[in-house]
């Protein structure tokens, strides 16, 4: 059995850092699962029950806060080690462009936007930057797992509770085009749904048949989650679904998976394409929700339009200022580009963008070498190229909480998958 291919099944010898038989670390746990499916499942509450959302939104920032505190205290104080330092260097080098834009913007050029400036400031600082920089932590292959049954039991409830409030939407609008709610936009719903197929099927592939029971819970989450990708209507959960399989069936080709395991994967790929072909049919012929029409009309989308004068605008506003940046947000819409890349240079410059770039390139090599590692890594690698098509679509670099988690946390994997390896190495030695 391959120490690549099988990581989280092996034994391992203790090391200078934790073993994978130590106690999982609970709290990097809770803020890299909670940072990317916690808000969901926070976010149904109030609507379910009635209540005001923003004082029960800003208790689970709160709580996001504290457990990134908790975790950046232990790298602090020397009790645990950064995963790689060039990217901290990166990380930090950027975070600190952004926050002095910020505060140049809301000090000497302030403009009006849908957030008083101290909201944004907080939001960007505590609630995207502090908590990546938190997971720059290595944790243990232990620790890792937890993480991944931590977002398949949140965001399947999340997903199962957006479920029902979609249900009943349905039967109160007359002409529901894409499910959403008053918070989660119908692209958080899509994204959210490919997360749960994704970590999912994850566990299936990693832990075989398991008890029944729990079998069958997970292939109806599955299954749940698979039509909540396509009742979303949203091109660019999609999008990275044909992304993600592209590169697992790489993947596979450069493990010396042969051209057998290449050609089922392939097999597998355009079998789920017709299964979401005929199950969006069926959606949009027995409901109001455009999950076709939205795929089809693809480039009379006024949304699409939208993002594409976006985009121009923004690069030409960068252009008048390519060395620092320009403003926080493009000037005439007063929003950010829906891209993080463009508006890295629009807000940092070349000056932040090419330290940004390289996080990027780390993150990207990492989750290549998770996904070549086999079932128990390659989630974390699936994920992170999930979310930078979502940073790349529609992303935020001050309000992309879950994309900013996406990006950090394969650093993090690979630095753990490296030291689990390396122990099992020297232990069959």
């Amino acid at each position: 059995m391959s120490a690549v291919t099988h990581w989280d099944v092996q034994p391992v010898q203790l090391t200078a850092h934790r073993s994978q038989c130590a106690r999982p670390d609970w709290v990097y746990a809770s803020l890299a699962s909670l940072s990317i499916v916690g808000f969901p499942l926070v976010s149904i509450v109030p609507v379910a029950l009635g209540l005001p959302n923003r004082p029960i939104s800003i208790a689970f920032r709160l709580c996001i806060v504290a457990l990134a505190l908790l975790v950046t205290a232990r790298l602090v104080s020397g009790r645990a080690s950064i995963a790689n330092r060039t990217a901290l260097a990166c990380f930090g080098t950027f975070a600190t462009l952004l926050v002095l834009r910020i505060v140049w913007e809301a000090t000497v050029r302030t403009f009006p936007l849908p957030l008083v400036w101290e909201e944004v400031f907080a939001y960007a600082l505590l609630v995207s930057l502090l908590p990546a920089l938190a997971l720059l932590q290595t944790p243990d292959s232990a620790t890792l797992r937890l993480t991944l049954a931590q977002i398949e039991v949140i965001g399947a409830a999340a997903l199962l509770g957006l479920a029902l409030l979609g249900i009943r939407a349905l039967g109160e609008a007359a002409a529901l085009a894409r499910l959403a709610t008053e918070v989660i936009n119908p692209a958080s719903i899509g994204y959210l749904a490919l997360t749960v197929f994704l970590v999912v099927a994850a566990r299936l592939f990693a832990e075989g048949r398991g008890r029944p029971l729990l079998l069958l819970a997970r292939v109806l989450v599955a299954a749940l989650a698979f039509v909540m990708m396509i009742a979303s209507a949203t091109k660019g959960p999609i999008l990275a679904l044909l992304v993600i399989g592209v590169a697992v069936a790489l993947a596979s080709v450069s493990r010396g998976g042969g051209p057998t395991q290449l050609f089922g994967t392939l097999v597998g790929g355009c079998l789920l394409l017709g299964l979401f072909w005929v199950v969006a049919q069926f959606i949009e012929d027995y409901t109001s929700l455009q999950t076709v029409s939205r795929f089809t009309g693809v480039l009379a989308d006024p949304s699409t339009a939208d993002r594409t004068l976006l985009a121009r605008s923004a690069f030409e506003q960068f252009s008048d200022s390519p060395l620092i940046g320009s403003d926080l947000v493009e000037r005439t819409l007063r929003a950010y580009p829906h891209n993080v890349m463009l508006e890295a240079l629009l807000v940092t410059g070349v000056v932040g963008f090419l330290p940004f770039l390289l996080l990027n390139l780390l993150a990207l090599r990492a989750a290549w070498r998770l996904l070549r590692g086999g079932h128990g890594v390659a989630w974390v690698g699936m994920l992170h190229l999930q979310y930078q098509v979502a940073a790349l679509l529609a992303g935020s670099l001050v309000y992309g909480s879950v994309s900013w988690a996406a990006l950090i946390l394969p650093i993090a994997a690979e630095r753990a998958f490296d030291v689990t390896r390396a122990a099992t190495e020297t232990g069959g030695s």
